[in-house]
């Protein structure tokens, strides 16, 4: 091999085993690859770079969650766990001592069920794969064990590729029809369709109440997303079912939106109680729904009733196409038509200036002076959409 193709495969690979670094030699023959830990490389091959990040960034990136978890946490203890920020996987005592550490006020029993759940899948809570939060107050509290989307992909990476087929997005009305047998108004369902190795493939479903309360919702995190998220997880568990076979009481959660564990504690809790996921012998079922829905006499609950008698479920459907909003990666809501992408927030600006209008508000600096006084400073460009959709609610009482 020549040194330059040498130096240019180097600088694209990592080893295949270890991830590696790797680096160019050169004997008699010419000039050939080396991995930095000395795995044999043509035993596990070479893996591409662009999928795996750097050492360094491994190393920065375990320092900043072992921060942000341990923050308020006292510096001598913070400092003594901070070891196993890069540990791959943490034995049970190991595991309690870090728990023990960042969750201080959690029961024994469920600090033992997340250590044990740690040893067995190689999962560290320092590095944001698993949570114990607490919800309820008082004599009532109760806590509870929950797992990063993260930790769950790298467990199904661990036994092989994974692609996307389609989503994690927002299911149509039709297609709650087609799988559920009906629409439900009072959760947002969401789909995934995932392949694997030797052409496998799986869907998953997942939902979340229109009205349940969201972890970091200022950050940018929605009832939307967390729908994602569960059925992401759901269908991760059936295209590599034995790999982790949570139990049902555990949960599963965007671990980029989580506050560390005592601000968690400090403020107020929220309850998780009545999160669930569509069973696996619904979700597979599909059954032909009548043409309209029975009425049972209920009144369907939506956060925005103002807003929502006029254009419909805002948050889960177009209200000019009435096609469902997939999740852009920057978080915003959009969908694909024919002529390009139809953008939630093109289509709010009208209504913003007819309500501000009818408000007496004149124009964007009232607006944003209006909006200030609520947000903590925060600009109606900052305002999530949910945030925005509150304040036109408000506007219109």
């Amino acid at each position: 091999m020549e040194h330059i193709e040498a130096q240019r495969k180097a600088d694209k690979n990592v080893c295949g085993g270890c991830y590696g670094n790797l680096v160019v030699m050169c004997n008699k023959d010419g000039y050939y690859l080396r991995c930095v830990n000395n795995c044999n490389l043509e035993e596990v091959g070479l893996d591409t770079a662009w999928n795996h990040p750097s050492q360094r960034e491994k190393e920065c990136l375990a320092e900043r969650n072992a921060i942000e978890m341990t923050t308020g946490v006292n510096n001598d203890k913070a400092l003594a766990i901070r070891k196993y920020a890069l540990t791959p996987r943490l034995d049970k005592a190991q595991a309690i001592e870090v728990l023990k550490t960042c969750w201080p006020k959690a029961p024994e029993q469920e600090v033992v069920r997340a250590a044990l759940l740690c040893a067995t899948y190689q999962l560290n809570p320092l590095m944001k794969h698993v949570f114990l939060v607490p919800y309820g107050q008082g004599d009532r509290q109760q806590w509870s064990i929950q797992i990063g989307i993260g930790a769950t992909r790298l467990a199904a990476s661990r036994r092989g590729p994974v692609s996307y087929i389609d989503g994690p997005r927002i299911m149509s009305q039709d297609e709650q029809k087609q799988i559920r047998g009906k629409v439900d108004p009072q959760r947002i369902w969401a789909i995934t369709k995932l392949a694997g190795r030797n052409g496998a493939t799986s869907v998953g479903y997942g939902s979340y109440g229109i009205t349940e309360a969201v972890q970091g919702e200022a950050k940018g995190n929605s009832r939307e997303n967390m729908a994602m998220i569960r059925s992401e997880r759901q269908a991760l568990d059936r295209l590599y079912p034995a790999e982790m076979p949570m139990p049902s009481d555990v949960d599963t959660i965007d671990e980029s939106f989580e506050s560390s564990p005592l601000q968690v504690i400090e403020t107020t809790a929220r309850d998780i109680s009545d999160a669930v996921e569509i069973p696996p012998s619904v979700a597979e079922k599909a059954t032909t729904a009548p043409e309209s829905l029975p009425d049972n006499g209920e009144t369907e609950v939506t956060p925005f009733p103002k807003l929502s008698a006029k254009y419909g479920d805002m948050l889960g459907f177009c209200w000019e196409h009435g096609d469902a909003w997939t999740i852009s990666k920057f978080k915003k809501r959009t969908h694909k038509t024919n002529e390009g992408w139809c953008n939630f927030n093109d289509l709010l600006k009208p209504i913003t200036e007819k309500i501000c209008t009818g408000a007496g508000i004149e124009d964007g600096l009232a607006l944003n002076d209006k909006v200030k006084t609520k947000y903590e400073g925060r600009t109606w460009s900052k305002l999530s959409e949910t945030e925005q959709l509150e304040v036109l609610e408000g506007l219109l009482s």
